[in-house]
């Protein structure tokens, strides 16, 4: 089986005991699904787990608004802080 980029054991998804989507890719083009994930259940689709893991790249879980808001700040306040940096004369 490939690996196709899961986290741990191919088929279970990035921190498992959270409930939440995740994107899914296909192989063999550039698409992605979000599926959802059910710590109890497992993956809340017609496929399983088996065939996920073997027909599926595992891209990551979906982030929230505001892990996608934490992100862009950390990603701008780097890079002001590089352009400071650059900046300082030697």
């Amino acid at each position: 089986m490939i690996d196709n980029n899961w986290p741990g054991k191919p088929g279970v998804p990035l921190n498992p005991e959270r409930d939440g989507p995740h994107w899914l890719g296909d192989p063999d083009s550039d698409r992605a699904f979000a599926v959802d994930w059910s710590a109890a259940i497992g993956w809340l689709s017609v496929f399983t787990q088996d065939s996920i893991a073997a027909y599926m790249r595992y891209l990551g879980p979906c982030l929230t608004p505001a892990e996608v808001e934490e992100r862009i700040a950390k990603a701008r306040k780097d890079a002001l802080e590089e352009a400071a940096r650059v900046a300082e004369p030697s």
